[in-house]
């Protein structure tokens, strides 16, 4: 561009410089500092030319006036490309538009980045590669991309631009993967280049005066142990439908539609909406899925519609089935019939049977009567037995209470001859260490009288009897477990458990304190007892 007389070609080492000299081209130059694979160019204005390499990036050579120095510039992904690998440039509409594995590009120049093109947005999955987009003489966009083949159809009317998306399914997949060929020679004529030679395309928009094609209820199937086909609709064109109305009995309540719309070529991008009138509200979402099944319908009457979405946006006219699915016998007007006769002879026989029902049911009530008597009086007697129970309880208790203050008094006892003891042998001692006759034997007869008193041996007798009842035979298994204890050992136990101090236990013992560490020492002895254990910790637990 603004060379005349010269051309740029790509070859697998760079670019060529060629200059016309008549009605030949003669090799002028290599474009200096480009040494990759040029296969896809782009004029991207005076001294711009574009160039996609399919496995590397994009490249932008700017030549200086003369043609002689080039200033290259390499883009990939890290400039805002989807990837580096399957990037295509072309010139559509005077742009520069650049064709990636993730839809349709362009590059800002205020950026330095390629961001997606808003115009070919709404017309290209982002998730499929496009391979070719290539402007015709009538100004409409031939295009590859991923399997889909067709073109984008541009009416430029002043300030309102239309674009409608046409696809070519007759030739999804046919094109040579990696060397797609489309050539627009005319406004509405294309060449394809396939794998199996070319193929002449002539683009014809539909005529206004021509009706299209009505969707077709295919057939209708029952969905039982075997399916049977109950209907099928053949396409005449100017055929009126027959709504004639199909009747099933109530077990034939499983069907299934299929629908098709008998358009070439669409086939594969046509969407269904199904209504079931009688059973749903309004139509369902479009699908793809050209078929319908229903079942376990109650009986009533139905109408089955069905319409099509084309791939430009337009629907179809429904199309109806009419059916009928009879009720059971039971629910026949015979049967109703029957109903309320029988409803007739049960009023009849619960006005002509209420004294027997009267009868049966007093005799449940005597029943019941009885019954609730001999479950109270049983309740009764229950209640007795349990207040002797806690009776017995209560005196258990009394006596085990008695027992303790026994034991008790028992013990006040036995501190009591103790004293005693002690005041008749220190009346002893004065008896021997006075002078006076008189005064002696006035003593010695304190000591006599004190001497009848003392019963200690019958009081600790006493004590033991009552200290097991107490503590739960503690002497009797102390001596069952340690026979070798003496009555004295046995009495220090008693002492101990009833956790007394060592004075309190030299008072009952009537010997001094030294004397109760001496006892002990020797209980320990006889027990067992290394020093790590505690003596009243361990007559606790006998």
């Amino acid at each position: 561009e603004g060379h005349p007389g010269l051309v740029v070609g790509g070859s697998y080492d760079g670019l060529y410089l060629f200059q016309q000299e008549g009605s030949n081209w003669r090799l002028l130059r290599k474009v200096p500092g480009l040494h990759e694979s040029c296969r896809f160019l782009a004029s991207g204005g005076p001294g711009i030319i574009w160039v996609a390499h399919p496995y590397r990036g994009i490249y932008r050579v700017a030549l200086n006036e003369d043609l002689s120095q080039a200033k290259l510039d390499f883009f990939a992904q890290a400039d805002g490309l989807p990837s580096d690998n399957f990037n295509h440039v072309f010139k559509v509409n005077k742009e520069v538009v650049f064709a990636t594995a993730q839809g349709v590009y362009r590059f800002d120049e205020a950026t330095r980045r390629f961001e997606r093109h808003p115009s070919y947005e709404p017309y290209f999955d982002p998730s499929k590669r496009v391979q070719q987009l290539v402007e015709g003489p009538g100004g409409h966009v031939w295009f590859a991309a991923g399997e889909e083949v067709g073109l984008l159809e541009i009416d430029d009317a002043g300030l309102r631009k239309t674009v409608r998306k046409h696809l070519l399914p007759h030739l999804a997949g046919r094109l040579v993967g990696g060397f797609e060929l489309i050539y627009p020679y005319e406004k509405d004529r294309v060449i394809f280049g396939t794998e199996r030679g070319f193929i002449l395309y002539t683009h014809q928009p539909p005529r206004l005066d021509t009706p299209a094609a009505q969707v077709l209820i295919r057939s209708v199937h029952l969905r039982q142990e075997q399916d049977s086909l109950v209907f099928a609709e053949r396409y005449l064109p100017g055929a009126a439908p027959q709504w004639r109305l199909a009747r099933f009995d109530h077990w034939q309540n499983a069907f299934l539609f299929s629908c098709a719309l008998p358009e070439y070529g669409e086939a594969p991008y046509v969407r269904y909406s199904f209504q079931l009138e009688g059973l749903e509200e309004g139509w369902s979402p479009w699908n793809e899925k050209p078929s319908r099944e229903y079942v376990h319908l109650p009986p009533g009457r139905y109408v089955f519609r069905v319409k099509a979405l084309r791939q430009d946006g337009s629907e179809s006219l429904p199309a109806e089935y009419r059916f009928e699915i009879c009720p059971p016998w039971y629910a026949s007007p015979t049967a109703r019939l029957i109903y309320v006769m029988l409803v007739i002879g049960g009023l009849l026989a619960l006005v002509l049977l209420p004294q027997r029902r009267f009868r049966r049911e007093r005799e449940y009530l005597k029943t019941e009567h009885r019954k609730r008597e001999e479950a109270h009086l049983q309740q009764q007697e229950a209640t007795q037995q349990e207040l002797e129970r806690l009776k017995n309880e209560k005196l258990k208790a009394e006596i085990s209470y008695k027992n303790q203050e026994l034991a008790s008094a028992t013990l006040h006892l036995l501190q009591k001859g103790e004293i005693l003891a002690r005041i008749g042998e220190e009346l002893q001692k004065i008896a021997k260490q006075s002078g006076e006759a008189e005064t002696r034997k006035s003593l010695q007869g304190l000591v006599r009288i004190l001497e009848q008193d003392t019963r200690l041996d019958e009081d600790w007798e006493h004590f033991a009897l009552h200290f097991d009842q107490v503590h739960s035979d503690f002497l009797k298994r102390l001596r069952e477990q340690f026979p070798q204890l003496t009555p004295k050992d046995q009495r220090l136990c008693a002492y101990l458990r009833m956790n007394l101090s060592s004075k309190e236990v030299a008072q009952l013992l009537n010997i001094s304190v030294r004397g109760v560490e001496v006892s002990r020492y020797r209980l320990r002895k006889k027990l067992n007892l290394g020093s790590e254990h505690n003596l009243t910790e361990f007559l606790m637990g006998v």
